[in-house]
């Protein structure tokens, strides 16, 4: 098959005109229009290249340090799926206890390093967990969060992250009588439709206790989670999220 080139006059008389043109006259058509454009794929790609754009908005940060035993391990997909199950029930309790619209506000994550103040060559992991207004320019949706406590005390993060890990403990789980293995509509919703297969609720549960108490995660600890059953795979969650 030829070349074909779309030509687009400024004032419209050739907008959407096909021509069928050699290879060199096709090229030479397209560099001309659109500013020395290629006319073909060179077949090469590019790795590492992500896609998005800027914009002002109000944002919360919430820093949880990470510490011994799982530093080490902190880039799997176990630990992954562990913070994102975190996110997406923070974004929902946040959701809720300031009385926001669903999808008002996003939120994502990333890792940071820091050099310890100690001068040695020493250095601290932690993860920020931060959400954000939706709208550009933001609305004063989550920078909401800490005020008015005496008339709201839902506003204060410590009552959020206590529904973040009830919600995690498994109290919302679709089934009722236990909680779910991975991930059920206790977290699942059309704004995470991507990270469905990403998202670990129990490892989430382990990782924001160790987080936020210093509690390592541990068999025994799990057993404390109502309604949940299951030494074999319990052993196995708790092996992929800690071993270094």
């Amino acid at each position: 098959h030829r070349p074909y080139a779309i030509t687009r006059d400024k004032v419209g008389i050739y907008v959407n005109t096909v021509l069928e043109l050699s290879g060199e006259e096709a090229k030479s058509m397209i560099e001309q229009q659109m500013g020395n454009a290629k006319s073909r794929c060179s077949g090469a790609h590019s790795e590492h290249i992500v896609l998005g754009h800027e914009f002002r908005t109000d944002i919360v940060v919430l820093r949880f340090p990470v510490k011994e035993p799982l530093t080490s391990n902190w880039n799997t997909a176990f630990f992954d799926g562990a913070v994102r199950a975190i996110k997406e029930a923070l974004i929902t309790e946040v959701t809720s206890a300031l009385k926001l619209m669903d999808r008002e506000i996003g939120g994502n994550y990333r890792k940071v390093v820091l050099p310890r103040a100690d001068e040695t060559e020493s250095k601290d992991k932690f993860i920020d967990i931060f959400l954000y207004d939706q709208v550009s320019g933001g609305a004063g949706l989550v920078s909401r969060i800490e005020e008015d406590l005496d008339n709201n005390p839902e506003n204060g993060i410590e009552f959020i992250l206590d529904r973040v890990q009830e919600r995690l403990g498994g109290k919302y789980c679709g089934k009722g009588d236990q909680p779910c293995q991975r991930v059920c509509t206790c977290l699942m919703d059309f704004r995470n439709k991507m990270e469905h297969d990403r998202m670990s609720r129990p490892l989430g549960l382990q990782l924001l206790e160790f987080m936020r108490n210093g509690t390592p995660p541990s068999v025994d600890y799990f057993t404390t989670v109502e309604g949940f059953e299951g030494a074999t795979n319990t052993e196995s969650l708790v092996k992929q999220l800690t071993h270094v």
